[in-house]
């Protein structure tokens, strides 16, 4: 008798669990907004993050796993976001699937709104839990404690044919290369344009490609669609190599 009571404990206990998530899920999915712990100017407590923490508590992993297949994109950030925080999942096996996806999710971090594609929320909440800011006061100044996990996200991102350029940017920050790198760094460099490639070789790759580096310089300062400070900072770093030449 104590044995059935027990069974029938635990078989309510998992179909409240479950009603639970799929509650959780229907919220989030409802809003379909990924939403930081604090937000708006007060920096209030959001009410869809703490849904998300029940969420991360609550479900399984199989769960997680499957609403990374969800018609909502919010509902598969947040699974995301759970899968990584109880390392669940390695990361880059999240950015493989996202990374070519373009659809962004409406954001809402401390005050800004905004929107934010599924590469870019799966790649930040781990990039987040390896950076540490030794000044409290200066954000700007961070250190990054690398790992096998993020060296293999940003090998992905400077393989991949069209990555978000934050992320680029990231990839760039976050080491120096090994020579395996090289040809892919230079392809975004001198194919591509791109202005965080040009600034990587400027100050790791420059022997031996100074012509390449001035010519693509050049090419984009040229470039009416690039932003006008990364065209400024463009010509210092060429006027800093016409110095020493």
């Amino acid at each position: 008798m104590k044995q059935q009571i027990y069974i029938l404990l635990i078989l309510t206990l998992g179909i409240i669990s479950c009603q639970d998530v799929d509650s959780l899920v229907n919220s989030i999915a409802q809003e379909n907004r990924v939403e930081c712990e604090a937000i708006g100017f007060g920096g209030s407590s959001s009410s869809l993050y703490k849904k998300f923490k029940k969420l991360k508590r609550n479900a399984s992993k199989d769960e997680l796993i499957k609403l990374t297949n969800h018609d909502s994109l919010a509902v598969i950030g947040y699974s995301s976001y759970a899968l990584i925080d109880r390392k669940l999942i390695q990361p880059n096996k999240l950015l493989q699937r996202f990374i070519d996806n373009k659809d962004a999710v409406s954001t809402f971090c401390g005050c800004i709104m905004s929107s934010e594609t599924l590469s870019s929320l799966i790649y930040h909440r781990y990039w987040n839990s390896r950076v540490e800011y030794p000044d409290n006061e200066d954000y700007e100044k961070f250190v990054i404690n690398d790992s096998r996990d993020l060296q293999k996200m940003d090998s992905l991102i400077l393989y991949s044919k069209k990555p978000d350029w934050i992320l680029l940017s990231r990839a760039f920050e976050n080491r120096i290369y090994s020579n395996n790198y090289k040809s892919k760094i230079e392809y975004w460099a001198f194919k591509k344009n791109d202005f965080y490639a040009l600034e990587y070789v400027f100050k790791n790759l420059r022997t031996g490609n100074e012509e390449k580096i001035i010519e693509s310089f050049d090419e984009y300062v040229a470039n009416d669609e690039n932003h006008q400070a990364q065209k400024e900072k463009i010509l210092q770093m060429k006027n800093e190599m016409n110095n020493e030449y």
